[in-house]
């Protein structure tokens, strides 16, 4: 008898905890996970988050990927042609101020002869007066180094800062194996032939080239 109502008497306190405990659960927290934003929060939450993205486009905008490597560069500048370039300090111009053929390049010495190579750049100039698509004129014109076949224009060889009227794209291996690309830009009745060794340095010379006029 004893025994039953000390049992009895420890359900009774352990209910009457359970409930104290259960008020001040219900009086001392909200009903909402303090962890989770309200209506307010959650939009300024996505204005601050648009905010950031609208200033990170600017500033890539503002400041083009690779701008920095080539501020230090050489400027060749062109005024009978209308146009300009950079070129890297370690490179040789070959070339004259308003010529229609410029040329870069940079000499390396291999094996053990010393033999000489050359990574080089090379911008020529064509009169296109029946102003032909680049295409039209190329199979009318070009007869040296027999026909290229040309191929898809990958993205970096529309990096013009003035629109062309058209364009042809190609790439082979020289005699020593390098990969050499071809790029033929029409505008203005002149025809824009750029050659090069596939580098990543003459990928970058190309994309500083702009029209000036």
């Amino acid at each position: 008898m004893q025994k039953g109502f000390g049992l009895m008497a420890i359900l009774v306190l352990v209910g009457i905890i359970a409930v104290l405990g259960f008020g001040a659960l219900k009086m001392g927290f909200p009903t909402q996970n303090p962890f989770t934003p309200t209506d307010e929060e959650k939009s300024a939450i996505d204005m601050a988050e648009q905010a950031k993205d609208m200033m990170e486009g600017k500033n890539n905008e503002m400041m083009p990927i690779g701008d920095d490597e080539t501020k230090d560069w050489n400027i060749y500048r062109n005024e009978k042609y209308g146009f300009e370039f950079k070129y890297p300090n370690g490179r040789m111009l070959e070339s004259l101020e308003d010529d229609f053929d410029v040329k870069i390049k940079r000499v390396f010495n291999k094996g053990v002869f010393g033999k000489e190579s050359t990574e080089k750049f090379v911008l020529s100039i064509y009169e296109n007066n029946d102003s032909l698509e680049v295409k039209d004129w190329y199979e009318g014109s070009v007869t040296f180094g027999g026909r290229k076949v040309f191929t898809l224009m990958p993205r970096w060889a529309t990096n013009f800062t003035a629109p062309v009227e058209s364009m042809l794209y190609s790439e082979a291996e020289d005699q020593e194996g390098v990969l050499v690309f071809y790029l033929w830009a029409g505008r203005k009745k002149l025809i824009y032939g750029f050659i090069g060794h596939s580098t990543e340095e003459n990928l970058k010379i190309l994309s500083t080239f702009k029209f000036t006029n």
